[in-house]
């Protein structure tokens, strides 16, 4: 297991260019309603609450948010 190892920035840039980071929630455009996402793409804040409608962020927030579900859910598969 590779505990110490963190998510290289540049994947991190790469996931940026083909994601839009939007500040306030949106709903998702085949339902008009949930899943509402924020930021980079995110469905879920980092203590596993869903994004609602109503809900914002801030730029660094975003990036701290799509970071935290970067390491947690995908890098560990990596």
């Amino acid at each position: 297991m590779r505990t110490n190892i963190k998510p290289p920035k540049c994947g991190i840039e790469m996931i940026k260019r083909f994601e839009s980071c939007e500040l306030v929630a949106y709903p998702d455009p085949g339902t008009g309603g949930d899943p509402w996402t924020i930021g980079w793409g995110n469905t879920r804040w980092d203590d596993g609450r869903p994004v609602k409608k109503g809900d914002v962020i801030t730029a660094k927030g975003a990036d701290d948010l799509l970071y935290f579900w970067i390491e947690k859910s995908f890098w560990p598969g990596v």
